[in-house]
């Protein structure tokens, strides 16, 4: 739920890209990267689509403190189907992604 989300720290140190309407035409989606290294900890936004239907936040999960290499080698992965935009089925070969 969006309101489990908390940002503890590091807010001066994110840009925010904004997707263009026609790129998301049912939602609003705010991506934030470092603004020194570059890598994008989180997005949030609201999109009315399935399955999001409303707020959500988007954490890559690499970022979180306190998280080991096997947990996150156990992590479940949930492939969409993208570049089809099938979001509800993987892609037939993901041995490259």
């Amino acid at each position: 739920m969006q309101g489990d989300f908390k940002l503890l720290q590091g807010e001066a140190a994110l840009s925010d890209y904004q997707a263009t309407p026609s790129e998301w035409p049912k939602g609003d989606i705010h991506h934030y990267f470092c603004k020194h290294c570059g890598i994008r900890p989180f997005s949030k936004g609201y999109l009315d689509i399935e399955p999001f239907n409303g707020s959500f936040h988007a954490i890559n999960i690499a970022t979180l403190d306190g998280v080991t290499d096997l947990e996150l080698s156990n992590a479940p992965i949930q492939y969409e189907e993208g570049r089809a935009n099938c979001w509800d089925v993987a892609p037939q070969i993901t041995n490259f992604l």
